[in-house]
């Protein structure tokens, strides 16, 4: 007796009902979890853009304000030697604020950056380089946040 022989064979409405079925129904369901969570994924992207988007709006709204108040100044200067050393340094400290708080923003947006890439896109420490550099820049005294970060 041959193998086949042995093997009883269903008929072709059965195996579809009992086997294929099943398997099409739950491809249907994968398919639509699958573009919902696609939707979703989206969704997450466009609001991690978003927020990034205003913190740089915010950054460039700071900057143009600092511009122009230095402006004012420049045009505008005090009668008094005393008078203007010490709104000079009252100005220094102000502007010495201004890019603290400019700076560590920017290490936030990097931040956010590096979290919403994939993990194997991600880079090893030293990626703050180039913020680094402001550390020196208000006489020896690192910029908050800035110096030591590892993004």
């Amino acid at each position: 007796m041959r193998p086949w022989e042995i093997v009883e064979l269903a008929e072709p409405e059965e195996d579809f009902e009992q086997f294929l079925l099943p398997v099409i129904n739950e491809m249907r369901e994968d398919i639509a979890a699958l573009t919902r969570e696609h939707g979703r994924a989206y969704m997450r992207n466009r609001s991690k853009l978003w927020e990034m988007d205003n913190m740089l709006i915010q950054i460039k709204t700071q900057v143009e304000a600092s511009e122009e108040s230095a402006l004012n100044h420049l045009q505008n200067p005090s009668d008094g030697v005393e008078g203007r050393a010490a709104k000079r340094c009252e100005k220094a400290e102000e502007k010495a604020k201004e890019i603290a708080k400019m700076a560590e923003m920017l290490v936030e947006l990097v931040r956010r950056i590096e979290a919403s890439r994939p993990e194997g896109a991600r880079a090893g420490p030293g990626r703050a380089v180039a913020l680094a550099g402001f550390s020196g820049f208000l006489g020896g005294r690192p910029v908050v946040g800035v110096k030591d970060a590892e993004f």
